[in-house]
This record gives C-alpha cells, sequence and structure tokens, in this order.
C-alpha cells in the first residue's frame, strides 16, 4: 500500500552562487520528509557539465537529508551574472518489505 509523500525542500526559492573565479562554489539543499516513511529520490540538472548535486539518487531517512549542489570551476562570469540552472526532484516512496 502506498501512503502519501508529505515533504518539503528547506532552501530559498532560488540558490544562490557568489562567483569566484577559478573555484568550485557550494551551496546546500536540504530535503525533509513529514512522515515516518522513508522516501526515495533522484536530482537531475540541465546543466551536468558545470553543476552537479551528490549525492543525486538515495532515500531520504524519516526526518532530513543534505544534498551539496556544486558549481564546477568557470574561467569567467556568465553573461549578466545569472545562472540559467534547472533541478529537477522526482521523489517515490521506496518498497520496504515487512521484516
Amino acid at each position: 500500500m502506498l501512503l502519501p509523500i508529505s515533504f518539503y525542500i528547506d532552501h530559498h526559492v532560488n540558490l544562490q552562487f557568489p562567483f569566484e573565479s577559478g573555484k568550485q562554489i557550494y551551496s546546500s539543499l536540504y530535503l525533509v520528509t513529514m512522515t515516518d516513511n522513508y522516501v526515495a529520490f533522484t536530482v537531475k540538472t540541465t546543466t551536468p557539465k558545470t553543476c552537479c548535486v551528490r549525492p543525486s539518487i538515495g532515500v531520504v531517512p524519516r526526518s532530513s537529508s543534505e544534498l551539496l549542489v556544486t558549481m564546477q570551476v568557470q574561467k569567467e562570469a556568465p553573461a549578466d551574472m545569472q545562472c540559467k540552472n534547472n533541478f529537477l526532484l522526482q521523489l517515490n516512496q521506496p518498497y520496504l518489505p515487512n521484516r
């Protein structure tokens, strides 16, 4: 029996990456479940060569999980200092057999 997934992302709507030439830039994103159930997730990005999420797949335990979003080293600032990265977060309730 599948139960509704009660879940939220604990962060601002926009991730912030202050530009620094020649350095990786990190920002954290927190996934939080609001039930006693585990939640499986997958995160995809439109720009995998410049931005990555670790872990990109996993299971959020009965509390929260931190994802580290990394902007790879950039040689020059993006035009108009805006990054156009998009992320897709897919959620599912994993099957856990009775023990």
